[in-house]
């Protein structure tokens, strides 16, 4: 990840507790850590399946934040109004989440199913509350590790590429399909018309025009309808006001 990652310049990567990620974050231009909750919920929910019943009142604060974070998204809110519910609404419930785990600490066994969550809790906390003064930051990061199912699942059948030239080329249209799942472009729109611009000699550079993003935004302004012919009672009233 270091050698990925070295040229990243980014404000913020997200990640579990893994440390082999510590020396980005230790550069004095490094990005900030944003942790990930569902990495710290996994292991007091894991606590309460083993039958320890202190568990429950971490998994049931968690829950009511993750409920903050869900009905911000059902409303489309922007980003400072989800700064907003989350200052208002989700710091409380993280400070009684933060009181509860540093009670449980001195009273669970480091080894048990319990102490390690807690543990993980203690030790990963200041970026797990990142997301509170950051609405660019998601609650978890789960969603990333679901994308990799893709590869993983289909990985058996990589191996029948045909050749290393055919493998990556698979790779780059497997790539351009999930980022058409991810922006919500339709892949077999977006392929059809990319085809059509490459076969018409579209320049290299300005190849990035054709990815999903770029491509699904330029299809939406195509879409929208011309703006109506200024109304002269309308500049009256603007020049009014």
């Amino acid at each position: 990840p270091q050698a990925i990652l070295a040229d990243f310049r980014g404000q913020v990567i997200q990640s579990d507790g893994y440390a082999g990620l510590a020396p980005i974050f230790a550069r004095p231009d490094g990005p900030r850590r944003a942790g990930c909750m569902d990495h710290c919920r996994r292991r007091f929910v894991n606590a309460l399946d083993a039958g320890d019943g202190r568990a429950a009142v971490v998994v049931s604060l968690l829950r009511e934040i993750y409920a903050i974070d869900a009905q911000a998204r059902a409303d489309g809110v922007d980003l400072d109004e989800l700064r907003h519910r989350r200052q208002r609404d989700s710091r409380p419930l993280v400070d009684r989440v933060h009181l509860v785990i540093g009670d449980l600490a001195g009273r669970a066994t480091p080894k048990s199913p319990l102490g390690k969550a807690v543990t993980y809790a203690v030790n990963q906390w200041s970026t797990l509350v990142l997301f509170l003064d950051d609405p660019r930051v998601p609650l978890s990061n789960a969603h990333v590790e679901r994308q990799q199912r893709r590869t993983a699942i289909g990985r058996k059948n990589f191996l029948f590429a045909g050749s290393d030239d055919g493998a990556r080329r698979f790779a780059i249209l497997h790539t351009l399909i999930v980022n058409c799942d991810l922006v919500g472009a339709p892949p077999f729109e977006y392929l059809r018309d990319v085809f059509r611009h490459l076969a018409d000699d579209w320049p290299m550079a300005r190849i990035r025009e054709l990815l999903p993003a770029a491509w699904l935004a330029d299809q939406r302004r195509q879409q929208q309808p011309p703006d109506r012919a200024a109304d002269p009672v309308d500049d009256v009233v603007a020049a009014a006001a």
